[in-house]
């Protein structure tokens, strides 16, 4: 797994994930691989979507605070477990922020939408979760969507996220993180950000 795919991965809706949204050139047309077999995905029954909301935007506020001990808690516990623990998680987590600010680039806010795309795969319960984020950045304000993909193993009480941004980009290293739901999750494609240049927030 690459190293931009685990920070932006780490954090919900960082400032790189949408940088490089704005940055990189539109991907090539590549042959689609031969299907390969997939555990059956299936819709939970009920599900509270205001539950998978609170806890997501949790998550966001704690990394707009710098609060990380609460953004390792609700992260997906595999990703922690390959990033190479927790405490080395928080510790790139503030050495990335650290660089953000270093370049002018903050983050203003993060707005939570509604989950969508639910499904079951084995044990676990996956959603997309958008959000829309405004980033304070030399000479303006970037708006831009996000999405992130919630996880839950215990029915829906309890979630952790990965952000979404990078998944395509690692292929391998998303399906690493999730053998058995890689292929089921429909990850929108992500829109370049708005520069919207003078705005102070």
């Amino acid at each position: 797994m690459t190293n931009r795919l685990v920070i932006s991965l780490v954090f919900p809706l960082f400032v790189l994930g949408m940088l490089g949204c704005a940055s990189k050139p539109q991907p090539e047309t590549q042959p689609q691989p031969q299907a390969e077999q997939r555990p059956q995905a299936t819709a939970p029954k009920t599900l509270d979507h205001e539950n998978i909301k609170r806890q997501a935007q949790e998550l966001c506020d704690a990394t707009i605070k710098g609060d990380f001990n609460r953004v390792a808690d609700l992260t997906y516990p595999k990703l922690i477990e390959i990033f190479g623990g927790r405490e080395a998680l928080i510790s790139q987590a503030k050495a990335a922020v650290s660089e953000m600010e270093s370049q002018q680039y903050r983050i203003v806010s993060i707005e939570v939408g509604e989950p969508h795309d639910i499904v079951e795969v084995k044990n676990e319960i996956f959603a997309i979760v958008p959000s829309t984020m405004r980033i304070k950045a030399p000479g303006g304000v970037l708006v831009g969507e996000a999405f992130m993909i919630a996880v839950s193993k215990d029915g829906g009480q309890q979630w952790t996220f990965v952000d979404s941004s990078a998944a395509k980009d690692d292929d391998a290293g998303f399906k690493t993180l999730f053998p058995d739901a890689a292929n089921q999750l429909r990850i929108p494609e992500q829109n370049q950000p708005v520069f919207h240049k003078g705005l102070e927030k």
